[in-house]
């Protein structure tokens, strides 16, 4: 360690040696030091990106977002034009509550390379989270096209993608463009499809159900709860199939399908929710039992099934649930 300190007092202009010295103060547990070496690193190279990221990265795990804020500042005198460092130049004003900034930054880096993904990205988010979703569509819509346009090594994971797509169709829903809001969702379900993200595909189709319903594609709607509830049983994630199972009852309620078949979803649906302690177990339960009573109260037929007979028996009217068609 003393023969590194040495060597940097003599040739102070080394970036590697002060790179190494960095790394030799992180082991021997003095970070301190650690910083000063990354920042002399910086001054000797303004353009060198590795102490930079070293730095940005030890202040951010430390959580000194302001201190890595101001190291972008410092670094964007020299490097005006760098996308990636005005992309980490948004992160951290949005971190610091500077939105106003962040989103500038953002645009800026787009600005300067219109390949930037994460800029739209980010821009996106922030603008859907100030509820400015005709504002954050153009962005989500660019994101996707560049992602479309790049090669498969340079895309981000497709979690991203999918998700970016749903937060699309999430927008486009908010301002009446439901049209574009189901070829969204459609995207989404075929990238998730294609990627073996089985949840997020289930998300995807129990979205685009809820809206083929509301625009009165009956037929449409009820595959794609069925296909989610399907997928939903391989997935493992009960709280999610719960979930679904009310959206289904519901949606087989308002439409005008049989009582005992929605009353059965719920069954199910409570039955999950029981399992996992969820907290919207109360509104399960309470639509249970008004489907109960409205059951009970109907005009009884020697054929009919009561909910007695359903709880005692339940499978048989799940299947049937799910082969419904119309």
């Amino acid at each position: 360690m003393k023969d590194l300190q040495r060597a940097a007092a003599l040739g102070s202009y080394d970036t590697s040696l002060e790179m190494r010295l960095a790394r030799k103060d992180l082991e021997a547990g003095n970070p301190e030091g650690a910083v000063a070496a990354w920042k002399q690193a910086i001054r000797a190279n303004a353009s060198d990106p590795a102490p930079r990221h070293a730095l940005l990265k030890y202040l951010i795990e430390q959580n000194r977002f302001q201190e890595a804020y101001d190291l972008t500042n410092d670094s964007l005198k020299h490097l005006p034009k760098d996308s990636n460092l005005l992309v980490d130049r948004g992160i951290l004003a949005a971190q610091l509550n500077h939105p106003e900034d962040a989103l500038q930054s953002w645009k800026n880096a787009i600005s300067v390379d219109h390949a930037q993904m994460n800029a739209y990205l980010y821009l996106a988010g922030e603008l859907q989270r100030e509820s400015k979703p005709s504002e954050a569509i153009p962005y989500y819509i660019s994101f996707l096209e560049v992602v479309s346009k790049a090669s498969l090594n340079d895309r981000p994971p497709a979690r991203t993608i999918i998700v970016a797509a749903l937060k699309l169709a999430e927008c486009q829903m908010q301002t009446s463009h439901l049209e574009p809001a189901l070829k969204a969702y459609q995207l989404a379900a075929k990238i998730a499809a294609e990627t073996n993200e089985t949840k997020l595909e289930s998300l995807a189709s129990i979205d685009e159900a809820a809206l083929q319903a509301s625009m009165g594609n009956v037929s449409g709607a009820l595959h794609l709860y069925q296909h989610a509830l399907k997928l939903d049983a391989t997935s493992g994630d009960r709280h999610a199939e719960a979930a679904d199972w009310y959206a289904y009852a519901m949606f087989l309620r308002d439409a005008k399908f049989p009582s005992r078949l929605a009353y059965a979803c719920l069954l199910k649906s409570e039955s999950l929710m029981k399992s996992q302690n969820a907290p919207e177990l109360q509104t399960v339960s309470q639509a249970r039992l008004d489907a109960e009573k409205n059951m009970e109260s109907k005009q009884r037929k020697a054929s009919a099934l009561q909910p007695a007979e359903l709880r005692h028996n339940l499978q048989p009217a799940i299947e049937e649930a799910l082969s419904l068609t119309r």
